[in-house]
């Protein structure tokens, strides 16, 4: 597939929860995942215009504000810092959650 990205140009973007799995469901989680969406566009100079989370998958408009805004770098910039803090909650509540999301060798 390929791939276009130019600054100030919009981008729709949609990714999923591992296994598609509907984890994003709860409340804590999702502010989670906003609060590191909202950290990630400031960093990377993304405008953030619109979004929606569903409980297996994410929406999002973002528009490039320089060329060196790259949505690579955004969506690594939202997704790792989310699922590290959202696996610490889980592991502090001894959750089986957190063996079904590890990935086995």
């Amino acid at each position: 597939m390929q791939r276009y990205e130019q600054a100030r140009h919009f981008h729709e973007l949609t990714f999923s929860c591992d296994k598609r799995n509907p984890l994003l469901t709860n409340d804590v989680w999702r502010k989670i995942l906003s609060a590191a969406l909202t950290k990630a566009c400031l960093e990377e100079q993304f405008r953030l215009i619109a979004f929606i989370f569903m409980p297996e998958h994410v929406h999002l408009l973002v528009l490039p504000e320089n060329p060196q805004s790259k949505v690579r770098r955004l969506l690594a910039r939202t997704k790792q810092p989310a699922s590290k803090q959202i696996r610490k909650l889980l592991e502090a509540n001894d959750s089986d959650l957190v063996r079904q999301l590890t990935v086995q060798e």
